[in-house]
């Protein structure tokens, strides 16, 4: 397997350490060995001048939406600025939707008020979220995702009514969807609590929703409660 050596930068390795003048070799796609500057330089295939330059991991974008342009088979070029920027991880999922779990019933509701940055149609080949993950696999992505699972889209899948209290075998619904959807791969739940349904779920689903989570030992992210100007306010948790 071809070694590269990227020699004589300055290197920033994540850890909250100071940075150090040293070299980072990498065979493949993995990290073989980070060298300080007085250490002997390895043989490598190929040999990068670093020099002036920082030597860094990847950064993550925490809060990314960008989850929905990934089955698109140009993702490359809408995500070319990401790696430009040095970010090679996007966290998706995020204020509650996520491109699955999706019904045929749920669909034209996500293709309408969740698919915030593309203006084109997804294929929707997939229900699950091992089907959306494995969709995603097969596009060869160019930045790696950590997809959360949005409670706005379990909430559409497994209930009949969007707003309001569920009724008990939606809410178990629901939670069969999540467990599923985490089983499956989902590194955590996001809440939508400013958004639609968010803002009107009640607080006994928020509860349940992250006791779920919590048996699974993953994150959850959550965007707040808002007010709005919207007439019907009072109906909100």
């Amino acid at each position: 397997m071809k070694k590269t050596l990227l020699r004589g930068g300055r290197v920033i390795d994540g850890t909250g350490s100071a940075s150090f003048d040293g070299s980072v070799l990498i065979e493949g796609d993995r990290i073989e060995a980070v060298l300080k500057d007085k250490e002997v330089s390895p043989h490598a295939d190929t040999i990068i001048d670093a020099t002036g330059y920082s030597i860094a991991p990847g950064f993550i974008d925490m809060h990314s939406h960008m989850d929905w342009s990934l089955p698109l088979d140009e993702h490359p070029h809408l995500l070319k600025c990401f790696l430009e920027q040095g970010i090679t991880t996007l966290v998706g999922g995020n204020c509650g939707f996520s491109p699955a779990p999706v019904t045929s019933e749920t669909l034209g509701s996500l293709e309408k008020d969740f698919m915030l940055p593309i203006d084109k149609p997804l294929d929707y080949n997939w229900r699950s979220m091992n089907e959306f993950l494995e969709t995603t696999q097969q596009r060869k992505p160019i930045v790696n995702l950590a997809q959360l699972v949005g409670h706005a889209a379990v909430r559409m899948a497994g209930a009949s009514s969007r707003r309001g209290p569920m009724k008990q075998d939606e809410l178990r619904s629901c939670m069969r969807k999540l467990e599923q959807s985490l089983d499956e791969g989902a590194c955590g739940v996001s809440f939508g609590l400013g958004y639609d349904p968010g803002i009107y779920s009640p607080l006994e689903e928020i509860e349940a929703f992250a006791a779920i989570v919590t048996k699974a030992k993953k994150p959850v992210t959550v965007h707040l409660k808002t007010y709005t100007i919207s007439s019907d306010i009072s109906s909100c948790a």
